[in-house]
């Protein structure tokens, strides 16, 4: 009994130094939840921090990223807008002061100017009527509408097409590690399921390498990684592989094999929707033809209010154009929710939190497996 005891405390050592924390340069910690409340460090908190959201902030980086700690809402990882946001926050507005809305100010100004002194010699020296700017805001109405509501569609199909990937991240680990009882073909699964989502963020990013993997997968897997035309497809390759090797290794029966192996094809159809998404942008000649219709706006605009506002016309005008003006620029930005952008989706986040939970489920099983090796309490 004491050699069976010691012979098992072995066991349970190796298994703590190698199967839990992994082995070489292939190894990693796991990472942190993107929904942590730990506060990273050297950033404000409090009041300070919120000025810092709202003022500063990170780009490059999606507002649901973005650490706050000044409410319930946001402590969580999800940002709801207040009314304080309203009244001050400058990272989430469209430009405010730059070369467009300049050109604006000085369109309305000339525009008023010509207006007001009859140089023109023209009808436009009399103004335009409340019925032809009723005509053109109606055509404009439709086609503002339009251009949000198929912006806000991408962004929110590319949300769910990464909740799916989260699902079956999970899925297919917490199959391996149920069903496959090969520790190492395991291990294996987790690592390449992690880098399959990362590969997935960087390819959509047009980046065409992925060495934030280097402390997962190691500088030779990396490499090949890669040098492949696309990443994603490399790392499912991956996992494939150890489903073959389980399944040849008699670890599992084909039915397990075929129920681990509809999650890759899941994979596949997350992916080849959010490139359509990405490469399927809004029609052309639509927004060219909603832009039109905004300048024009802008430019029929001075003419109707002159009568009334005089002068005051060029601050009213500048005002109306940068509503229309921010709509389109924040219709331009949900376009593309995969790019490191203030307004885009948190996939950085996202990626972590599959890491977190993947580790997380293979901690658990290890644990599981070492309390199985215990010997039984001697009586």
């Amino acid at each position: 009994p004491q050699l069976c005891r010691e012979s098992s405390n072995h066991i349970l050592a190796i298994m703590d130094t190698v199967v839990l924390h992994g082995e070489g340069e292939g190894s990693a910690a796991p990472s942190t939840n993107a929904g942590s409340t730990t506060q990273p460090p050297n950033l404000p908190s409090g009041w300070q921090g919120r000025l810092w959201f709202m003022w500063i902030g990170k780009k490059r980086t999606s507002y649901l990223e973005h650490y706050t700690d000044h409410n319930a809402f946001t402590r969580n990882g999800v940002h709801y807008v207040q009314w304080l946001d309203v009244m001050i926050n400058v990272q989430g507005r469209p430009v405010i002061f730059g070369p467009k809305m300049l050109v604006i100010f000085l369109m309305a100004s000339l525009v008023t100017w010509i207006a007001m002194d009859d140089i023109s010699n023209t009808p436009l020296d009399d103004g335009i009527n409340k019925d032809t700017l009723g005509f053109l805001t109606f055509g404009l109405s439709l086609l503002l509408v339009f251009r949000v509501g198929q912006s806000y569609n991408r962004y929110n199909e590319a949300r769910v097409k990464w909740g799916m990937m989260v699902n079956r991240t999970r899925d297919i680990v917490r199959q391996f590690w149920t069903y496959c009882d090969d520790v190492e073909i395991n291990k294996r699964a987790t690592k390449w399921t992690i880098a399959f989502v990362f590969t997935c963020k960087q390819s959509l990013r047009w980046k065409p390498e992925c060495n934030e993997l280097l402390a997962l997968l190691g500088s030779a897997d990396v490499r090949h990684v890669n040098a492949a035309d696309h990443m994603p497809i490399y790392a499912m390759e991956k996992i494939s592989d150890c489903i073959k090797d389980a399944l040849k290794g008699g670890h599992i029966d084909t039915q397990t094999a075929y129920m681990i192996d509809r999650n890759i094809t899941s994979f596949e159809d997350q992916i080849g929707a959010s490139e359509r998404i990405l490469k399927t942008p809004v029609p052309y000649g639509l927004v060219l033809h909603l832009r039109f219709l905004i300048v024009l706006y802008i430019l029929c605009l001075p003419l109707f209010l002159v009568a009334t506002l005089h002068w005051g016309t060029i601050p009213v005008t500048v005002i109306f154009a940068y509503t229309l003006t921010g709509l389109e620029d924040i219709s331009q930005e949900i376009e593309n929710p995969f790019r490191e952008a203030w307004h885009a989706l948190p996939i950085d986040g996202i990626c972590q939190a599959i890491q977190s939970n993947l580790h997380e489920i293979q901690a658990r099983q290890i644990e599981r497996r070492k309390q199985a090796l215990r010997p039984p309490p001697v009586p």
